[in-house]
């Protein structure tokens, strides 16, 4: 374990720090949400947006995370509560720095490509919420279930 120096100027062989802060739960919020595509076997694919009336927007279907409740649960039943429409996660080809359960523990940060396999979320957003708090979203790819998606 390396020795800890005070009151000295780092080193170049120093490893890098990294900008760190903590939040307590009651200064940030979770929420999850889906981009989901209606994958028909023939045909158009086709993408449902939610159209949020007084706002005058066309919106992903989102909103808070429950108690207990995972972000791929969450991002579901949001997409359900939402649109009305029923669905599943979609298995994707994505980058992620995260490694497979079945790989070494040391196996090195970096990003890896997984082909055709991943329902993980494909991002995130961080929204400041005037300072107080932070929102987090975590987005997901999803299908439907149902090809019952009006144009």
């Amino acid at each position: 374990m390396p020795r800890a120096r005070i009151n000295q100027e780092p080193q170049a062989n120093d490893p890098p720090t990294f900008k760190t802060t903590h939040h307590t739960s009651s200064q940030f919020v979770e929420s999850a949400g889906a981009i989901l595509f209606d994958f028909p076997s023939l045909g158009k694919k086709r993408v449902c947006l939610v159209n949020h009336l007084v706002k005058d927007e066309w919106l992903l279907a989102k909103g808070r995370r429950n108690i207990g409740e995972s972000r791929a649960e969450a991002a579901f039943r949001e997409v359900r509560e939402e649109t009305g429409h029923e669905c599943r996660p979609h298995a994707a080809t994505m980058s992620t720095r995260a490694p497979r359960g079945d790989e070494p523990h040391d196996v090195p940060d970096q990003v890896r490509v997984y082909s055709g396999c991943l329902t993980e979320p494909f991002m995130y957003t961080r929204r400041d919420l005037e300072g107080k708090s932070e929102k987090l979203i975590w987005w997901y790819i999803a299908e439907a279930v149902v090809r019952d998606i009006v144009e």
